[in-house]
């Protein structure tokens, strides 16, 4: 048996896992993480619910920027982030519920369908508004990897100040199948229908996470729900439309070869991952940093926060 203070083992059979006791001192305690919340009101008309994180320093070394996927919300990079500051203490990691999620109500373009064109102009706004200055690393989960990778191929001027891009979980090749367009649209109709609880039964959940997670993290799981459960229902499905909608033939291709040339990218994804499928992503991105995470599904950002962070750090090295 260890001693206090000293390193005790545990074999296993295909893993040697170390537990270390250690003295914490109290004397100079760790800067914590703070947070500003605000609303951002937009040129584009967008009121988006905006938290930056930062341990308070007020002119950070770089902004890290993260994009929600379908159903999302700032929340779910929230596990994520005390790990990342402590890891880039210098930085600000800055996210936004986007239009018509969470807490952002989706804004009124009269009779325009709600589309990615409106989600491109919210996201060039958003960063000349928030993110005017100093190198930019830009993080996507799930649909949200796509609206960045549409980004990616505009002639936006912030985008000489993109350092790095990481896709979480996406991204996803378009365009889709008939087949796979007329289950999106189905599923909008049944959300804005019945709600969220709609897509939240015993098949569709484990989707959204891996079915490790769902048997041994539940409440990863329980935050999931809670974190889909909160969108409206119309707001919701109109999403989904604008998602389906640009993943038609007639939406354009995505080049990933120059999006790759141009910039750095990480993929990270779990293993588990049965929405997007590891196969299908990496084919994707072939010129481009992978990291496949075992026992993890599609939100490893909150299914191994921890370990999320050390990756997405140790790809970005010396920023």
């Amino acid at each position: 048996m260890a001693r206090r203070g000293t390193p005790a083992s545990i074999e296993g059979t295909s893993r040697r896992w170390t537990r270390t006791t250690h003295r914490v001192d109290f004397s100079m305690p760790p800067t914590e993480p703070q947070v500003a919340v605000k609303v951002v009101e937009l040129p584009t008309g967008s009121k988006l619910h905006t938290e930056r994180w930062h341990t308070g320093i007020a002119n950070p070394s770089r902004t890290i920027l993260c994009l929600h996927g379908l159903g999302g919300t700032t929340n779910i990079y929230y596990p994520i982030t005390r790990h990342l500051l402590s890891l880039l203490p210098d930085s600000h990691v800055l996210s936004y519920d986007r239009a018509g999620s969470g807490l952002s109500p989706l804004t009124d373009y009269g009779n325009v369908p709600f589309s990615m064109a409106h989600m491109l102009a919210d996201l060039e706004a958003f960063i000349a508004s928030e993110v005017s200055t100093g190198p930019i690393i830009l993080v996507g989960h799930s649909m949200g990897t796509m609206i960045i990778s549409r980004w990616l191929l505009t002639s936006s001027p912030a985008l000489e100040r993109v350092s790095h891009v990481i896709f979480i979980g996406g991204p996803m090749e378009v365009p889709v199948t008939p087949d796979q367009h007329e289950f999106r649209l189905r599923l909008a109709d049944a959300i804005a229908l019945g709600g969220p609880a709609a897509m939240l039964d015993d098949r569709m959940l484990p989707l959204l996470t891996g079915k490790t997670t769902t048997v041994t993290r539940p409440l990863v799981n329980a935050l999931m729900r809670a974190i889909v459960m909160s969108q409206r229902n119309q707001a919701y499905a109109a999403a989904i439309h604008a998602f389906a909608e640009d993943s038609l033939p007639a939406a354009g291709p995505i080049d990933w070869d120059a999006i790759q040339t141009r910039f750095k990218v990480l993929l990270l994804c779990g293993e588990e991952d049965l929405l997007v499928g590891v196969d299908r992503v990496v084919r994707l991105l072939t010129k481009s940093t992978v990291r496949i995470m075992s026992e993890i599904g599609h939100s490893p950002m909150l299914e191994a926060p921890q370990q999320s962070a050390r990756l997405i750090v140790e790809f970005l090295g010396d920023v």
